[in-house]
């Protein structure tokens, strides 16, 4: 069976040797992603893009792929600066690899933990951008009024802000 399926051989060379492929790749996964993860209008900015395109990706585009998935995971298109990626691909290229810690925590946990804190991002941004009132919070954010407030119990908001003066 090899030998029948074996008729062509392609080389595709690495991809620290195909640097010019690196920001066409970027902007083919952020394309991908961001509409997969729903935050549409993700961009990297130029200096960001430098960082990335000088990087020696060891594990070729697969690597690529899951960078920018984790940046659009965990980063908003406002967040993506030079503060977010390149410290940590410089803290990569910067010499051999750390050992991994025995324990770590599951892409499962990972996941959820990303979509709590995206979802009490977006829930305090809300009931700032409405002042608190929960009824205009829980319509703008298409959820009934009842999941709203079990979800700001659930992430743990607090209303904080201080209450306006009641005339006398």
């Amino acid at each position: 069976l090899y030998y029948r399926i074996n008729v062509i051989q392609i080389v595709v060379p690495p991809l620290r040797e195909r640097t010019e492929e690196i920001p066409f790749l970027i902007s083919y996964f952020i394309e991908r992603h961001s509409r997969l993860f729903r935050r549409e209008g993700f961009t990297v900015p130029p200096d960001v893009m430098e960082v990335l395109i000088k990087h020696n990706y060891p594990g070729n585009v697969r690597e690529v792929e899951n960078l920018v998935k984790r940046m659009i995971v965990l980063g908003d298109p406002s967040l993506a600066s030079a503060a977010l990626a390149p410290r940590k691909l410089e803290s990569l290229a910067a010499g051999p690899p750390r050992k991994l810690p025995v324990v770590s925590p599951s892409l499962k946990d990972v996941a959820r933990q990303a979509a709590r804190s995206a979802e009490r991002e977006a829930i305090a941004k809300v009931l700032e951008d409405t002042r608190w009132n929960r009824v205009k919070a829980a319509k703008l954010l298409k959820i009934s009024y009842r999941a709203l407030l079990y979800k700001i119990k659930d992430v743990g908001l607090d209303r904080s802000r201080p209450e306006s003066p009641s005339p006398n």
